[in-house]
């Protein structure tokens, strides 16, 4: 793309320093100094450990022929360094990168749903692409799960990528005929403008409950973080679809009316789509839906009260998107839990069910609980650790809240990363003595599984999805999913050989 087509006609008279022909083509982008290639622009940006602008060499050595930097980035003597050709300067490097790597790779769906809130995004972004899909809408969905458009799937570091990437993602989906994009948004990824430029046309708020308070000043912070999805990144003329259930929906719905955007809600009653009739049974989940006059009931083979919030916010989402509520019924019934979302796994030799959740929250770990409660006619068994170099604040609170809605339950680890596991553990336990402790996870869930009886229900809670413990700075492979399934057969071999 020739320069000035990249730099467009929004900018100011003196952001540009530059002795190159704007008709110069630029190649590609990145803000990783060492993936600059020839012809490529460098985005110097600041970081809360690194600072772009010391790469700036580095990246003129590989050939960058422009620079994106902040206006407190300084030069020797006020002339731009040899090799540098071009350097434009912005207030705000983060955002305005998302906006030339959206009008760099052009494409994307031409219908992009996005949702975020503390808990549910994965859910719901799942349950959207489902529904979609099944009334032969092209679909696809992104976040923690990674990209899934049909066969196709690439993993993902962050749940919503850096810009560059994301915007080459879009790109690529489209080339696939992909039309719609349900797509998790993280409030890391608003605080570092990381979705400006994306066209979204429905943005849901799920709720908003205490998380990542170890990268956001406070929760007020953490809170206008999400709020950005509906004030400033939803396009006009979108729609915020609301879940007024969840904790903090007043303030998201006050941001996006004050912003211009148009509404749709979700509540018990007196909403644009109304959730009733919520009952939980051995199968899964029973509710009415209520939209304009008409009334669907429904069915699925999803567990867990809180998912039928979930499930009914993906589907205001769809009313929102166009979808006409007659097509909702088939995909509502045919839903697929997200792999590692209130999950079961296997059944324990002694025929108790294992079910494994990525509840990492005091919030999401009640949920859960509770949700798992009406399926339980024996004791709830919780296994669950808490994260190093996360939170500390909440580590008390989950063993209270482990403590108040399971029958029993073991501390274990949970991504230590740098810091002392045990110590880690010993914060959770001060709020639940009674708990038993092992270090090792395998172990955790071995011990678990060893006391469940028939009627008893296994909650390894956390991971989730997760096929890796970080400890130190690596990554080991653990996956709570096989280590279930190794350790059933296990003792049921076990059982059969003292026969």
């Amino acid at each position: 793309m020739r320069l000035n087509e990249l730099l467009g006609q929004n900018l100011k008279e003196d952001a540009l320093e530059t002795s190159l022909d704007k008709n110069v083509e630029i190649l590609g982008m990145t803000a990783d100094s060492r993936h600059v290639l020839p012809g490529y622009m460098f985005a110097a940006l600041p970081g809360s450990v690194v600072d772009g602008a010391k790469y700036i060499g580095d990246a003129v050595k590989n050939g960058a022929r422009l620079i994106l930097a902040g206006p407190e980035v300084d030069f020797p003597n006020g002339k731009l360094p040899d090799g540098v050709e071009t350097v434009l300067r912005d207030d705000n490097p983060r955002r305005q990168l998302a906006l030339l790597a959206q009008r760099f790779f052009k494409f994307a769906p031409a219908q992009i749903f996005t949702v975020t809130g503390t808990n549910g995004k994965t859910s719901v972004a799942t349950f959207v692409d489902q529904i979609l899909t099944h009334a032969g809408r092209s679909s696809a969905s992104m976040g923690t799960l990674g990209v899934k458009a049909g066969d196709y799937q690439l993993p993902l570091e962050h749940t919503t990528p850096e810009p560059v990437m994301l915007h080459a993602i879009l790109r690529d989906l489209y080339a696939l005929g992909v039309v719609n994009l349900a797509m998790e948004v993280s409030s890391h990824a608003l605080s570092q403008f990381r979705v400006d430029g994306v066209r979204v046309n429905v943005a849901g708020f799920t709720n908003l409950s205490r998380d990542h308070l170890d990268y956001h000043e406070n929760e007020h912070a953490y809170l206008d973080a999400k709020a950005r999805l509906f004030s400033e990144v939803l396009m006009p003329g979108g729609i915020a679809v609301i879940n007024r259930k969840g904790a903090k929906s007043d303030f998201i719905e006050q941001a996006a009316v004050k912003a211009g955007r148009n509404i749709f809600t979700l509540d018990s009653e007196n909403a644009d789509l109304t959730l009733s009739n919520v009952m939980p049974h051995a199968e899964g989940l029973n509710f009415t839906l209520t939209y304009q006059g008409e009334s669907i009931e429904v069915q699925t083979h999803i567990a867990g009260l809180f998912q039928a919030e979930n499930i009914a916010l993906a589907a205001a989402m769809c009313l929102a998107g166009g979808l006409p509520f007659k097509k909702l019924s088939g995909g509502l019934a045919s839903l697929a839990a997200p792999a590692g979302r209130m999950e079961q796994v296997v059944s324990s030799p002694t025929d108790a069910a294992c079910y494994v959740d990525y509840a990492h929250t005091p919030d999401a770990l009640a949920n859960a609980l509770k949700a798992l409660r009406p399926h339980c006619e024996g004791r709830l068994i919780c296994v669950f650790g808490c994260g190093g170099d996360r939170d500390k604040g909440k580590r008390a609170e989950m063993g209270q809240i482990a403590s108040h809605h399971a029958d029993s339950v073991i501390i274990t680890d949970d991504n230590p990363r740098t810091e002392d596991a045990a110590l880690i553990r010993q914060e959770v336990l001060q709020a639940c003595p009674k708990a038993s402790e092992f270090g090792d996870r395998r172990e955790a869930i071995r011990a678990a599984l060893e006391i469940a009886k028939s009627g008893d229900i296994i909650l390894v809670a956390g991971k989730g999805h997760e096929i890796g413990q970080i400890i130190g700075d690596k990554i080991f492979p653990f996956s709570d999913h096989e280590t279930l399934r190794g350790l059933v057969n296990e003792l049921t071999v076990g059982e059969g050989l003292d026969d």
